[in-house]
């Protein structure tokens, strides 16, 4: 009885051990997981310019608004703001949103670095308005931006989201400091982003490159290639010699 015990015990522990290893994707290299819970991909970067004094504003915004995005502010308190405090506005504050019916879903996202910036199914965006705004004020933007960046180690998915809309690859340099302060993958994803935009022929050669484009990956956002140090830093190195003078 014994016996057939252990052997029955032996059986279980190499069923578990095929298990773990079938679900697991092959391991090349040091895996590094996207930086923090993945709810917080999502997550906004709040400047600290006039932000209570906005948030005061917005609250008392007489408007009968879903909640899920902040109440728009008359024109007569927008005056009343600085352009720093503008730029919190159009940050902290974004006065629409717009739902996606389509589910997206990213298999093993930890492990793989995407070719485009994910998709939230409900997400809060910035009205015409606060989007001319920052079109019409870019490089205050983008210094407003870089210093908050500075400061922070998350950068926001707003951040993300702007940086992509303005082009603003003067704040490559950034990036890749905040990428080796923090191993948040959707970093490399947005300097694959303005690199793919500029049309960066050393990038658009590479075998990074080429496996994120394999034919087998018909829907864009899920095209990715696998995780690894060395690709990673090989983005970082592609992204240096592109923008940083």
């Amino acid at each position: 009885m014994v016996r057939i015990l252990l052997l029955v015990a032996f059986l279980l522990n190499i069923a578990t051990a095929f298990s773990q290893k079938k679900n697991k994707p092959a391991k090349e290299e040091n895996f590094l997981r996207i930086s923090g819970p993945s709810e917080q991909r999502f997550s906004f970067t709040i400047p600290p310019y006039g932000y209570n004094k906005v948030k005061k504003l917005a609250k008392e915004a007489d408007t009968d608004r879903n909640s899920f995005v902040a109440n728009p502010l008359q024109e007569a308190a927008l005056s009343t703001l600085s352009p720093e405090e503008k730029f919190t506005w159009c940050m902290a504050f974004p006065e629409s949103f717009m739902q996606i019916c389509t589910v997206f879903s990213y298999d093993s996202v930890e492990y793989k670095i995407l070719r485009y910036l994910p998709i939230s199914s409900l997400e809060a965006a910035m009205s015409k308005r606060q989007r001319d705004f920052l079109k019409e004020n870019r490089a205050l933007t983008i210094r407003l931006m870089g210093e908050t960046m500075y400061d922070s180690v998350f950068v926001g998915f707003n951040y993300k989201k702007q940086i992509k809309e303005l082009h603003a690859v003067e704040l490559v340099p950034q990036l890749i400091s905040n990428y080796k302060r923090t191993g948040d993958k959707d970093l490399l994803t947005l300097l694959i982003e303005l690199m793919e935009k500029d049309q960066y022929q050393p990038w658009l050669d590479s075998e990074i490159w080429q496996e994120m484009n394999q034919k087998s990956e018909t829907r864009s956002f899920r095209k990715s290639a696998l995780f690894t140090n060395t690709k990673a830093y090989t983005i970082l190195k592609f992204a240096t010699e592109k923008y940083v003078h």
